[in-house]
């Protein structure tokens, strides 16, 4: 076979369709038949299968070969060029992505809409003076700074809720209420000192003050739970 007949029937292929021609520097012929292979200076062949038709002029037998040439000249050695043409998108994929879209945003909105539910209920329990914890914490202070409640329990005297199923004494007994138009709180805890067997029931009932905003107490006691019961009065302002 003639290889110089493989690169005239190339070049006429090439010069048939219309493109412009860049001065070649280096490039090779590798000729894969069914049985060998074959290198030509010039181009580089390998690969898939061809009709018969392409290659009539060389062969009567279907053989695997594709065209590989590099072209480079002096000015472009080191230079590279990439084209790259992204799909087009369809309309109704368009469609189904801003649906997903619009899904992930509601998405995020509930969950910020939840996280400053919770964040203010938080801050409502910890921080504001209406809360009941903070009247809790405030009727506790007055009660174990009492003398008559030191004397009696002795010291130090520590508080707690309402016992839990799992045990724990953290559940603060309140029930909330209007009266004439003013918010009114009542609690109930108990207390511990350092005399043994010995319990106390404190009870204390507070109004919302309109012009503070806050809780002012109206009676704090405490109950004993000794036989006979004994009440220690702490604050009374009914």
């Amino acid at each position: 076979m003639s290889f110089t007949h493989i690169l005239k029937a190339v070049q006429q292929s090439v010069r048939s369709s219309g493109k412009t021609f860049l001065p070649v520097q280096q490039a090779g012929v590798l000729l894969f038949t069914r049985r060998a292979g074959a290198v030509i200076p010039g181009l580089s062949v390998r690969g898939s299968e061809a009709p018969v038709s392409a290659l009539s002029c060389l062969c009567q037998t279907r053989r695997r070969f594709s065209v590989h040439v590099i072209l480079r000249n002096k000015e472009e050695k080191h230079r590279s060029v990439s084209a790259y043409q992204s799909p087009k998108v369809s309309s109704a994929q368009k469609v189904k992505d801003a649906g997903r879209d619009f899904t992930y945003l509601i998405v995020v909105l509930i969950g910020l809409g939840v996280t400053g539910g919770l964040l203010y209920v938080v801050f409502q329990e910890l921080f504001s003076s209406t809360s009941p914890n903070k009247v809790y914490s405030r009727a506790f202070d007055k009660v174990r700074s009492h003398p008559e409640v030191i004397g009696a329990f002795g010291e130090p005297i520590k508080c707690y809720g309402e016992t839990t199923r799992r045990g724990r004494r953290q559940q603060v007994s309140h029930v909330e209420y209007v009266k004439d138009g003013l918010k009114h709180m009542r609690l109930k805890f108990y207390i511990e000192g350092s005399e043994p067997g010995l319990k106390g029931t404190v009870h204390s009932e507070s109004k919302e003050n309109l012009e503070t905003g806050k809780y002012e107490f109206r009676y704090v006691f405490v109950e004993i739970d000794t036989y006979p019961r004994r009440t220690i009065v702490v604050e009374d302002n009914r």
